[in-house]
């Protein structure tokens, strides 16, 4: 639970519960309702608007769609480009075998680099909020949330 600390610090604060309470059961639940979240979100809101579209592709045309607005989200990022945990693993591989060096290529911006070198928690942290805060994770989040709340999940698994 300590590798993504923000996250569980964020499915708390969604949950209305503290980050103790998030027990691994309760995490991992939240992941698959929140991947569940995305499947939902694709169907209700990009494959339903193409079959009413007279488009001989609707899978493609929503398929593109809700990928166009995923790499936008991505490109938004203090770190285009890369999830929070793949920011992660390309911090602790350079920490721990790569040296700080292989981070100069992270981006053009010279602030962020110095973050990935100097303070990793805090550009990770950047990273996860602004991950966290585009419509794909909010819708997906959200589904989750309601999931949970709806069928009190959070007394269920809790250790």
């Amino acid at each position: 639970m300590t590798h993504r600390k923000r996250s569980v610090e964020l499915v708390a604060e969604m949950l209305d519960i503290t980050p103790q309470e998030v027990s691994p059961l309760l995490l991992k639940v939240f992941i698959f309702l929140h991947e569940a979240g995305h499947a939902l979100d694709y169907i209700q809101n990009f494959m339903a608007k193409e079959v009413h579209c007279t488009s001989k592709t609707p899978k493609a045309n929503a398929t593109a769609a809700w990928s166009h607005r995923f790499e936008t989200e991505m490109n938004l990022l203090p770190v285009p480009n890369i999830t929070p945990s793949g920011l992660k693993a390309k911090i602790d591989f350079a920490n721990e075998i790569a040296g700080l060096d292989s981070l100069n290529d992270l981006s053009t911006n010279s602030e962020i680099v110095r973050l990935a070198k100097e303070e990793p928690q805090a550009l990770l942290r950047e990273q996860e909020e602004a991950y966290k805060a585009g419509e794909s994770e909010q819708r997906a989040d959200a589904f989750a949330v309601a999931v949970i709340q709806r069928h009190k999940l959070i007394e269920l698994l809790r250790d």
